[in-house]
């Protein structure tokens, strides 16, 4: 079973998409989801869910979102043990790294970060490349820009850019400059500030022999 939170919330058995009831129901799941491994209290989930503002009923309506996620949960799982956990003070999904994808995604990129510091780069491009692979869209689209998620949300995004520029960076040890000019000026368009990219692109073009334009990205970043 795969937990997917790089593009929209969903999860995934055996190729099939399960179906996890309405939007506030998966909104329970998707905050278990990205605190995974982790205990969240009942009154800290009721907190996030209903943006500070719940009702008299939420604790009791919360008991019963989570009653129909695990069975939604158990008919599709082959796993033996239970994935929704209930656990004092409220509850836990029991996964491990393999099962969520933003957990893949940061240990692949980790990895090649660790592969190219070592003078891998062929090791490094596979890993990084695995790791952009597992995206599908903006982080938690459907939940992008709800309190219990923005902030989750942001911090991948952050990361995927961050895998961008390692995989860029390992293009180049592999002596690709020329296959990356023209990502890199687009990426430099869409992130004007971002100091990494604008160096990556002076490299880039001093190394396919353009001098001048290198210069002349350097007084645009100046």
């Amino acid at each position: 079973m795969d937990f997917r939170l790089l593009g929209p919330f969903e999860v995934v058995d055996d190729g099939l998409v399960l179906s996890l009831g309405g939007r506030r129901q998966r909104a329970v799941l998707a905050l278990l989801t990205i605190h995974a491994r982790e205990v969240l209290s009942v009154d800290r989930i009721v907190e996030e869910i209903w943006a500070g503002s719940p009702p008299s009923s939420a604790t009791r309506t919360l008991h019963a979102y989570v009653s129909r996620l695990r069975g939604a949960l158990r008919n599709s799982s082959n796993a033996p043990q239970e994935i929704l956990v209930s656990r004092a003070p409220g509850y836990l999904l029991n996964v491990d790294e393999s099962q969520v994808d933003s957990l893949r995604f940061e240990n692949l990129l980790e990895e090649g970060a660790k592969q190219l510091a070592a003078g891998k780069p062929a090791q490094a491009h596979e890993a990084v490349s695995q790791a952009l692979s597992t995206w599908r869209g903006m982080a938690l689209a459907d939940f992008a820009y709800e309190p219990f998620a923005a902030r989750e949300s942001q911090r991948l995004m952050e990361r995927r850019v961050e895998a961008v520029e390692l995989r860029i960076d390992v293009d180049l040890s592999l002596g690709r400059s020329g296959e990356v000019v023209a990502e890199l000026d687009r990426l430099v368009e869409e992130h004007p500030l971002r100091e990494r990219f604008w160096a990556q692109l002076m490299v880039a073009l001093y190394r396919c022999g353009r001098q001048a334009d290198a210069l002349g990205a350097y007084t645009r970043i100046r």
